[in-house]
């Protein structure tokens, strides 16, 4: 048994010949912020390791609560693999279950051209983007100019990540790091950010975008270094960019002088947008903890085959270790030789969580999913244009291919204070996102509860809250009927006026 997994089994409590509970074992294997909190049974999004029937979950742009379809799952595999709380795994089974799961996620993304696509597991998303930046910072080389987007619309960590720094103080497998401090001594000679909204939080244009990372991309190049790009493709807010079509522009034209990274951890991209960029040679992180519905703590890379051809030989920084282990990766990649830890079972567990709510939203036929989601996105807009109580965003992004229609619904919450309503300020709108996940005892108001979406910082002293379409409620609607969507997200919003009426 490895040093990772014993610090991991140590945060379970005293060892036992027992089998391990699977909220136990679900959160496993991932940093701090999935750690259940003794007295309210949450962890660091509030999510609770088991599932909630009277929580609706509208929240899937920040982190789902497992649902009863993948809890049975991933009770299932708990089970086979015979987990314990001593540590003790069927090693063969787990090893098995790690390399089953990273086929079927590649054969649930309905990917018809594979060209050898490989699948990497992650504890996260900001896992997937150290793993990935750790691999391309140690090829071979010139030095590197990392391009990113700003952290607000993706993920705190996700700089320090793809700066090769640990950006946690504690690690995926429980080691103890230094947040800031570096993996190794490869890192990028400079990281440049763009943003993709304006100081007052509209969006920016998507020409303007493509044109900065253009200049930067032709600067770069032209003085011998390489450019490792970070593409988003679903921020915090719905937003993609740069534009798609650029992305694999640039690959195309410029070959192994640039390393390109699509941060798709939404799961929000349509299957032709997820081959259009592996094709391209792009890689794409995804997770199966947002859209799909799966519980938090289960990233991934799809990695293309001509991409596999160049990074599996490298070998990364030995604290790498600290984060993946050896069945998170395909047998042949010279990264496996570091790994002490052969297997991160929470990590197993939720990502076979996450599959199966796939699966179930993938037998629904796509000319269904279009019309719930674009049904939904009708009457929601109006709805939302009718409260008085929020303000909906109304970015006019592209539509950048058929089947993309906006699943993230970003709105300001207006407070009335007895005069003329005004935005909500960021506490306001934590503490009205918290109050959504409480029951309200009044016997006038239906006992359900809300997950939304975390605040978003939005300008200056600017957040908004987010109401998420997911895998899970689009299945449950196409067997439900059409009124199901909608009478959830009118109840919501009814919430949501009743708690700005309150104080």
């Amino acid at each position: 048994m490895s040093k990772a997994f014993r610090r991991a089994m140590a945060l379970i409590g005293p060892a036992s010949a027992g089998p391990l509970a699977v909220t136990q074992g679900l959160a496993l294997g991932g940093d701090g912020r999935i750690a259940i909190e003794p007295g309210s049974g949450r962890n660091g999004y509030g999510c609770v390791a088991s599932p909630d029937p009277d929580l609706v979950r509208f929240g899937s742009s920040t982190a789902s609560t497992i649902g009863k379809t993948g809890y049975r799952a991933a009770t299932m595999l708990c089970e086979r693999i015979g987990l314990c709380t001593d540590g003790a795994v069927q090693l063969n089974e787990a090893a098995m279950a790690a390399a089953r799961i990273r086929q079927d996620l590649i054969d649930l993304c309905g990917i018809r051209h594979r060209g050898g696509v490989q699948a990497i597991l992650a504890a996260s998303g900001t896992d997937a983007h150290l793993i990935f930046a750790q691999l391309v910072l140690h090829l071979p080389g010139p030095g590197w100019l990392a391009i990113m987007p700003d952290a607000s619309e993706t993920g705190s960590g996700v700089p320090m990540a793809i700066a090769g720094r640990h950006f946690a103080g504690k690690s995926a497998l429980g080691a103890t790091t230094t947040k800031g401090a570096a993996l190794s001594d490869r890192t990028p000679a400079a990281i440049l950010h763009y943003a993709v909204r304006n100081p007052d939080g509209s969006a920016r244009s998507l020409s303007a975008i493509d044109d900065e990372i253009d200049a930067a991309i032709f600067r770069a190049t032209a003085a011998g270094q390489r450019v490792l790009l970070v593409a988003v493709d679903g921020s915090k807010t719905g937003i993609v960019a740069p534009s798609p079509a650029r992305v694999v522009g640039w690959k195309s034209a410029l070959g192994d002088m640039i390393e390109i990274l699509v941060d798709a951890c939404q799961f929000r991209l349509p299957t032709a947008r997820l081959e259009y960029y592996l094709a391209g040679g792009c890689t794409v992180a995804v997770t199966g903890s947002k859209f799909m519905g799966g519980p938090i703590f289960s990233g991934a890379l799809l990695v293309p085959g001509s991409v596999a051809a160049r990074l599996r030989g490298v070998a990364p920084s030995a604290a790498l270790a600290d984060y993946t282990a050896r069945h998170d990766w395909p047998a042949q990649w010279s990264a496996v030789e570091k790994l002490d830890t052969p297997v991160n079972v929470g990590l197993l567990l939720r990502w076979q969580a996450a599959l199966a709510e796939m699966q179930r939203f993938r037998a629904v036929p796509e000319k269904a999913v279009q019309a719930i989601v674009a049904d939904f996105r009708t009457r929601f807009t109006a709805m939302m244009q009718r409260c008085a109580t929020i303000a909906p965003i109304r970015d006019d992004l592209p539509d950048l291919a058929p089947g993309s229609a906006a699943t993230i619904f970003p709105f300001h919450l207006m407070i009335g204070d007895g005069g003329t309503p005004r935005r909500a300020n960021p506490d306001e709108s934590r503490h009205a996102y918290r109050q959504m996940r409480e029951p309200d005892i009044r016997p006038t108001i239906p006992r359900l509860r809300f997950e939304l979406g975390q605040p978003v910082a939005l300008g200056r002293n600017d957040a908004v809250l987010r109401l998420s379409l997911s895998a899970p409620l689009i299945a449950d609607a196409h067997h439900r009927g059409p009124d199901h969507l909608t009478n959830l997200a009118a109840s919501a919003l009814a919430r949501l006026a009743d708690l700005t009426s309150a104080g």
